[in-house]
């Protein structure tokens, strides 16, 4: 059977056995990354709603360093638009907010300083945890203008070691500001440019698809037993590339087949490894889509760890929805489906 078949035939399976189960763990807990704090933000490229504007900014995401006329972010707030008009403008909101991929939550910076790492083709920008911890899971929430980028990140640990990660071309914080794709974390839906015409009292409103967007680094077994010290990113294509904020998941935090990070295995995590089953050979997955081997695919060995782990749920639940033996029979007959299957 080929293989597009045989998994929409396992989801098919597993969505009829596990339905209502579903629905019931849905509300519950989720760990997945979460802000880091650190220090090294260089540039303030958001404009706030208090005139005059020119002077809430030091750079802009298109005109650069020591630029405030440019394109560039806004807080949401009310503004003055260029023919005099007072709108009520959508933008960045100040706080924590869960990434629109489902990888967990990131937080702004302040908007009234700096508040990004910006970078030019070839700059670098260091952040500096203001804690040192260990982390099996890193996220970097930006983006790009002027077209797409790539990039590298440079994880640096107590013991002096690094390991450098690729941002490929357009994705991630490479990925240009007009973006809607899968790596999309927040929508600003729109830009503003200063105007010096009316002594930096209007702007120029641009209401688009403006995006922050992620890139989700899996750390490595070995580094996950380090502690990180610093990030270094790398803009190694051409202009501009904002780093907005960072995030992580706590090492120890998840037990091979925990997908959502919450401290057990029950079934929302052998949801995730069967529903989004590749099979060997598959690239791109994480740990919150369900690869528990950090291997980039999720196939039988990813399924294993699921139910040689399962625990059930083990935080505070209904007391009417209890975790059903069934559904490791269910998910052990799966698994023995794929085995007999493989091609």
């Amino acid at each position: 059977m080929p293989n597009t078949k045989r998994r929409s035939s396992i989801r098919a399976l597993f969505q009829a056995g596990l339905a209502g189960f579903v629905l019931a763990v849905a509300g519950s807990a989720q760990a997945l990354v979460s802000p880091i704090s650190v220090t090294g933000w260089n540039y303030d490229i958001v404009i706030n709603p208090s005139k005059p504007y020119n002077l809430t900014v030091n750079a802009t995401q298109d005109g650069g360093f020591g630029s405030v006329e440019s394109n560039t972010w806004n807080e949401a707030g009310v503004y003055t638009d260029a023919n005099g008009n007072n709108q009520n403008v959508a933008g960045l909101i100040a706080g924590t907010h869960a990434s629109l991929t489902g990888n967990g939550t990131f937080a702004f910076q302040p908007f009234d300083q700096n508040n990004v790492v910006s970078l030019n083709g070839g700059d670098s920008g260091t952040l500096t945890l203001t804690t040192p911890a260990s982390y099996s899971a890193i996220a970097l929430y930006g983006a790009s203008s002027f077209g797409n980028k790539t990039a590298t990140v440079t994880l640096n640990f107590a013991d002096a070691s690094s390991t450098i990660y690729n941002i490929a071309d357009g994705t991630g914080i490479g990925t240009d500001w007009f973006n809607a794709n899968t790596d999309q974390a927040f929508e600003a839906g729109v830009r503003l440019s200063n105007r010096s015409q009316e002594g930096y009292t209007r702007v120029n409103i641009d209401s688009r698809v403006f995006s922050i967007n992620e890139s989700y680094l899996q750390v490595s077994p070995a580094d996950q037993a380090k502690l990180l010290t610093s990030i270094m990113i790398t803009n190694t294509e051409g202009d501009r590339m904002s780093v907005f904020a960072v995030s992580g998941q706590v090492a120890g935090s998840l037990i091979p087949g925990d997908t959502d990070g919450d401290g057990d295995v029950d079934v929302s995590d052998l949801q995730q490894s069967i529903m989004n089953y590749t099979g060997p050979g598959g690239a791109g997955q994480t740990s919150a889509r369900g690869d528990t081997d950090f291997d980039g695919d999720i196939d039988n060995s990813d399924l294993s760890n699921s139910l040689n782990n399962f625990t059930g749920a083990t935080q505070a639940a209904p007391a009417s929805v209890p975790e059903p033996a069934s559904v490791v029979l269910l998910g052990a007959g799966v698994l023995c489906t794929l085995r007999r299957r493989r091609v």
